[in-house]
């Protein structure tokens, strides 16, 4: 019996995972991205891994890293590891009681599982005051930044060029402005190049419904369809553009009340490893097996965030470096998180990127659902 089969029986009494798993759980590759369809195990494979690689001494306990969106995933994947290296040390796994106190102690590490926010935040109130940023700032939630927002729309003079703005309900301007606070931050732009962007859109497609003359006969035809959808677009541009002066009254309230929201601790993780790259080497070394969930629904500043913090531009793999393997874990057809600032090309992004950054990607994939019906006919 194969030592990968000898640790997977240990783990997964009674069945051994899939051969896509299996790809998954022994993959040396530095960086790997897997496709992971809807009930197809992605979080046992997950939690094999990790445990695989423990086992047989590629890393320590305290050199894995799991990262996850929400709170109670990051609380199912750690239980799961802990209870992993539980087995695996009853099984004879991890060594015998004739090792020193050292490698005990190692062996005593747990792997850091959290969430992408918390990963970053830590790095933001560790190293914020390096670029200037409020080391006492305080985080608020939601409904705080709903209360914020409230109050400023409230607040808000009757000016003639808000004029586009009296038809919306006061609840659906707040929810609009947040939005687009949090799209600007997490897509590291300013309301300035937001106005820039909103008016050459609405310019260009009122240019275009003066004159249609160029398109005739099936080209006219061909574009109506999606003209429809279209011809309200500048409207719906000015409208978002005319709360841009809302959004920079709640940036500045926030400055000024010393508070700050997940995006604002993701922007200045990626702006203190931007001013200090050397961070980004330390937590690259720190943790040598890094898993990536749900990696479709990250944002533009976090998917920057990760690449600076786990594969700095030295963690290539080498001669003279250790190995190292950061997996990101993705389903495009399951992302939940648009609305946050995540980007559709998020998965290929990663493969762009940590492929460029860590001497290249396998790709692989988990295809059979183990929670789908049984077809009958």
């Amino acid at each position: 019996m194969s030592t990968y089969e000898s640790i997977m029986r240990c783990l997964n009494p009674g069945f051994l995972p899939t051969p896509q798993q299996r790809e998954v759980i022994e993959s040396q590759s530095p960086a790997i991205l897997v496709v992971a369809g809807a009930g197809s195990g992605k979080t046992a494979t997950m939690t094999n891994r990790i445990a695989y690689e423990i086992a047989t001494g590629a890393v320590r306990p305290g050199e894995v890293l799991g990262l996850t969106f929400t709170r109670k995933a990051a609380g199912e994947l750690a239980t799961r590891v802990d209870q992993a290296i539980i087995t695996l040390r009853r099984g004879g796994f991890l060594g015998s009681q004739e090792q020193d106190v050292r490698t005990l102690r190692e062996q005593m590490e747990r792997p850091t599982i959290a969430t992408y926010n918390s990963f970053a935040a830590e790095i933001a109130a560790s190293y914020g005051m390096l670029i200037g940023a409020d080391p006492g700032a305080r985080l608020i939630t939601d409904a705080e930044r709903w209360q914020l927002m409230e109050e400023i729309v409230a607040g808000w003079p009757d000016r003639a060029e808000d004029e586009i703005l009296r038809a919306s309900a006061q609840s659906t301007i707040i929810s609009d402005s947040l939005s687009l606070a949090a799209a600007l931050i997490d897509n590291q732009r300013t309301t300035d190049e937001a106005r820039e962007f909103f008016d050459i859109e609405a310019d260009s497609i009122d240019f275009f419904a003066r004159d249609t003359s160029q398109f005739r006969g099936a080209e006219l035809k061909a574009i109506q369809p999606g003209w429809k959808h279209l011809k309200d677009a500048p409207d719906r541009l000015r409208r978002r553009r005319a709360m841009l002066d809302m959004v920079d009254a709640y940036l500045s309230r926030k400055r000024s009340l010393g508070v700050v929201e997940f995006a604002d601790q993701v922007a200045t993780a990626v702006a203190v490893l931007e001013a200090y790259p050397t961070l980004g080497e330390e937590l690259a070394q720190r943790h040598r097996l890094v898993l990536l969930d749900e990696y479709q629904d990250t944002s533009v500043s976090q998917a920057n965030f990760l690449s600076r913090a786990l594969a700095p531009a030295s963690s290539g793999a080498s001669e003279h470096t250790p190995w190292r393997s950061v997996c990101a874990v993705g389903d495009p057809y399951q992302a939940i998180y648009g609305w946050r600032g995540a980007s559709a090309s998020a998965l290929a992004d990663f493969a762009r990127e940590f492929g460029r950054r860590m001497g290249g990607v396998e790709q692989l994939s988990l295809a059979t659902s183990f929670s789908a019906p049984p077809f009958c006919m």
